[in-house]
């Protein structure tokens, strides 16, 4: 049995938090294990390629901080009988660890025409806890069409000075990253885009089609792509692409790469997921808290661009002039003054966490993700009516949210009951998701003289019903 060792911590990334993150699924704590097949002609042996995904959340630290494990793989035939056995030397990983991090590693073998199992087991050396998973495979008997179909979350030209990664195996002039399961994460950049790699086989050079397919669990499908020329040689070639698919709903898909060539159409398919996007956010805001949990490690990381957007939304609860010893100071000047600014403001000094700055800037980042309005993609969340609101107050007790009912246009109605009994009604004029602030009872607030006029007499009766409030008795 050839195997060749790749060992690679493999994070995913995250934003700025509202809350905890939700405990991950189960399904996320387990091991996984793939593998994917390709033909040799030469020896007309299977070479299989396998993946083991330990996530390290499954995994108890050591006094040391380290996360300390053994990965072992067995490779049966249909009888039991064992073949062949590789186990990797004990492993040592940092615990602290970006939550949903996991290893990949990576072994390669080739069998004859038959069916076998590859099993694996994880064996926490702290805790004792073992972990077993398998897949079954089958040899294949003759020169398939195709080989398997792998999917990854990146792949590029290898070129002549190519440094690839301990994560990174090669096909043809393609440097694949390892994975067991693709889970595209929406949150990071390019974290939408997927790629697909299948090696086609034929006996003489031919040409044809390569169309992709993505269906969601049920089986519906939800994006096809156009047939596009493929051209290959004699004894076939590498067939690989990419998609974006930002924008797709979380949830279990599969996706498909149908190749027709002379006369023949050969489907080749593999599952992915795509996280929640507000998971994500969620995750990568746990993540954030933990790495800058004090006010100087918070402002030591940024840059004096990041200090001035950490600054800017301060106008909403600084006092008076407080802001102006900020303008026009240096770079460690700035960085300074927001040490001291949120120093002031934290309720306990003898904890390092500020739990009003986490608070303030996750309501900031709440805002700009949720507020932003749609033709007007230049303005900050934070900055639209909402968001100033929210970044004061945080989420309101009581919302009333009112579509579009024939002339009267949508609206909204905020009340705050947790310190005095405070209101904001907030209109969407253009129907674009542009909520303006028309009326409120909070006189650091400016609202609309003709607030009336803009929502109607009943969608003011309906707002004063929710309030408790007769507007038409009010000046």
């Amino acid at each position: 049995m050839t195997v060749s060792k790749i060992f690679a911590l493999v994070a995913i990334s995250a934003v700025l938090p509202l809350a905890a993150p939700a405990r991950q699924l189960a399904v996320d704590e387990e091991v996984k294990v793939s593998a994917v097949r390709f033909y040799r002609a030469e020896a007309s042996l299977t070479q299989v390629k396998a993946f083991v995904q330990v996530p390290l959340s499954v995994l108890t630290p050591s006094q040391s901080g380290n996360l300390v494990y053994r990965v072992a793989v067995q490779l049966k035939d249909s009888t039991g009988l064992m073949l062949a056995e590789e186990a990797w030397p004990l492993q040592h990983v940092p615990a602290l660890q970006e939550p949903g991090a996991f290893t990949v590693n990576s072994v390669e073998f080739n069998i004859r025409p038959g069916k076998y199992r590859l099993e694996v087991l994880v064996e926490d050396s702290v805790s004792g806890r073992k972990l077993q998973t398998g897949t079954e495979l089958i040899g294949f008997n003759s020169r398939p069409e195709a080989s398997d179909l792998v999917l990854s979350p990146l792949m590029r030209q290898y070129v002549a000075d190519s440094q690839p990664s301990a994560t990174e195996w090669k096909s043809g002039q393609i440097l694949v990253t390892s994975i067991a399961q693709v889970r595209l994460n929406p949150a990071k950049r390019d974290g939408s885009r997927i790629f697909y790699l299948m090696e086609a086989y034929t006996t003489a050079a031919d040409s044809g089609t390569m169309q992709v397919t993505i269906r969601d669990s049920a089986g519906k499908q939800i994006v096809q792509t156009p047939p596009a020329r493929v051209q290959l040689g004699a004894g076939g070639g590498v067939l690989r692409g990419q998609l974006n698919l930002e924008g797709l709903p979380p949830g279990q898909y599969g996706l498909t790469v149908a190749v027709a060539l002379g006369g023949t159409t050969t489907e080749r398919s593999a599952r992915f997921t795509m996280s929640d996007l507000q998971a994500e956010l969620n995750r990568q805001a746990a993540m954030a808290q933990a790495d800058r949990i004090t006010d100087e490690g918070y402002f030591r990381i940024l840059g004096e661009e990041e200090l001035d957007q950490a600054e800017e939304p301060l106008e909403y609860i600084a006092e008076g002039r407080e802001l102006r010893a900020y303008r026009g100071a240096s770079v460690e000047a700035k960085r300074r003054f927001l040490v001291e600014f949120w120093r002031k403001r934290d309720p306990d000094s003898l904890t390092p966490r500020n739990e009003v700055r986490e608070e303030f800037y996750g309501k900031i980042a709440y805002a700009d993700t949720n507020f932003r309005e749609r033709g007007s993609g230049t303005t900050p969340g934070w900055k639209t009516d909402r968001g100033r609101v929210f970044a004061k107050y945080g989420a309101p007790n009581e919302v009333l949210d009112r579509e579009r009912r024939g002339r009267t246009l949508p609206y909204l109605v905020w009340r705050y009951t947790r310190m005095r009994d405070t209101w904001y009604i907030f209109s969407d004029r253009s129907g674009l998701g542009s909520y303006k602030l028309i009326h409120t009872n909070d006189r650091s607030e400016a609202g609309s003289a003709d607030w009336r006029d803009i929502l109607g007499p009943d969608a003011v009766r309906d707002a004063g019903n929710f309030l408790g409030v007769d507007f038409f008795d009010r000046n």
